[in-house]
């Protein structure tokens, strides 16, 4: 015959498993059973009948030895308690102690006209019966009575763990930002806003922003209560980040190549302008590979470039038929300039590339 194990849940559900072979096996079952994340609470296994809380191999042991001889499905009622949460244990030394003084005082009460010796020595004695009968009585309300109070620190623990007295309520408020569509999912965002300071009118909401993975250089401000005037915020955000970037910024000029089809190695000449408030020296033109459709060479601009002054140079593509897709003549290209140090400045440039076949 296979030997069960009966669990309970705080809900009342029950499962019967094959008895365990070890208090760890235990634990692993209760886990599948009533799973749970929280690392500041603990599974509480608690032997129903003889209210003992089995925590440790040796309560394992006992209560193995206490059904499996008889033949009886233990039960045993899970809790999930504050890790510093006590269960009265009616076996500890302290409870033990309370058990004898109330047995010593029964003992007084019953033998008052007897003779102490004769009750505790002379088992043929009837008293004898009835101090071991009043004994099991009060020992088995004791152990009742602890259990039920154990019962009501579980519960009590649960109630204030769910309210901390400490914290303030925080209620959140979705708001509807009317107007601004996901770019990922297409939809009117309600809730927190996501928007790239580097990116023309580029959003995300909250769902999509967790998943989808924008350029990682970019800036993303969470905007919670919507903007009433969409422009003028703009205008604000691209002035505040200019000043921030004043030192070190740039201007090319044309942003939209015309290139042929036919030759596979193509330049076309850009005006670079110092912008920014420092002179350049050293500094680099390079493409963004992965963020570009159509991969252009890096230049380096070796002479010093003071600033508010301009620099021609040449941008060139290689292996452009390698490049090109069926039925597709406009591709863009994403440049950044870089300091000697290879840290990147300003603002990302974005050129539009069209090929033509020659007339």
């Amino acid at each position: 015959m296979t030997a069960h194990l009966k669990l309970e849940n705080d809900k009342g559900l029950c499962k019967i498993m094959s008895y365990p072979k070890s208090f760890d096996e235990l634990i692993v079952e209760v886990k599948k059973f009533v799973p749970s994340n929280d690392n500041k609470k603990r599974y509480q296994l608690i032997d129903e009948k003889i209210g003992k809380e089995i925590s440790t191999q040796e309560d394992f042991i006992l209560m193995t030895n206490e059904y499996l001889n008889n033949k009886i499905t233990p039960k045993i009622k899970i809790n999930l308690v504050d890790n510093n949460a006590k269960y009265i244990n009616p076996q500890h030394q302290q409870n033990k102690e309370n058990m004898n003084i109330i047995a010593n005082e029964s003992i007084i009460n019953i033998s008052g006209v007897h003779k102490k010796e004769h009750i505790i020595n002379n088992d043929s004695n009837p008293i004898n019966g009835m101090i071991k009968k009043k004994l099991k009585e009060l020992e088995d309300k004791l152990v009742d009575e602890l259990f039920q109070n154990s019962m009501l620190e579980i519960e009590k623990s649960k109630m204030m763990s769910k309210v901390n007295p400490n914290e303030e309520s925080v209620i959140k408020i979705s708001y509807k930002h009317k107007d601004i569509i996901c770019n990922k999912c297409g939809k009117e965002i309600i809730g927190e806003r996501f928007k790239c300071l580097q990116c023309q009118n580029f959003n995300l909401c909250e769902n999509c922003e967790k998943n989808y993975n924008h350029d990682i250089r970019h800036i993303m401000i969470a905007i919670t209560i919507p903007i009433e005037d969409e422009h003028e915020f703009v205008q604000k955000l691209n002035k505040n980040i200019s000043y921030k970037n004043q030192n070190m910024n740039y201007d090319i000029e044309p942003k939209v190549f015309y290139l042929f089809t036919e030759p596979d190695i193509q330049s076309h000449e850009v005006t670079i302008k110092n912008n920014g408030l420092k002179n350049w020296d050293k500094v680099s033109l390079k493409c963004i590979a992965d963020e570009s459709e159509m991969v252009g060479d890096d230049c380096e601009i070796n002479s010093v470039v003071n600033s508010g002054n301009k620099i021609k140079m040449n941008i060139t593509f290689y292996n452009i038929k390698a490049q090109l897709c069926k039925d597709k003549n406009v591709y863009y290209s994403f440049f950044e300039m870089f300091n000697n140090d290879n840290e990147s400045f300003g603002n990302i440039t974005k050129i539009k590339i069209i090929f033509t076949k020659p007339n």
